[in-house]
């Protein structure tokens, strides 16, 4: 997940996607964190990649279901 606008509208772009608005409360959020979720910098393609204005938060594969349970039951929402 991109922090910045300009972030995804690039990820959107590339994959020829769609973006959508991801609202998480905060027991959520910490619950992700504490399953290994964080911020960092998205990763780079090399001195001709894009330059990313934001950070990402990054989910694990093994936090995925975790993330799906947090958005059955109403704490994550995704919008379009």
């Amino acid at each position: 997940m991109a922090t910045a606008q300009e972030d995804t509208e690039y990820y959107a772009f590339r994959a020829m996607g769609n973006i959508v608005k991801i609202q998480m409360c905060k027991s959520a959020f910490e619950a992700l964190r504490a399953a290994g979720a964080d911020f960092r910098d998205p990763p780079s393609g090399g001195p001709r990649s894009f330059n990313y204005a934001g950070k990402e938060f990054y989910v694990p594969d093994s936090a995925f279901d975790l993330f799906n349970d947090l958005r059955d039951c109403g704490d994550i929402d995704v919008l379009p």
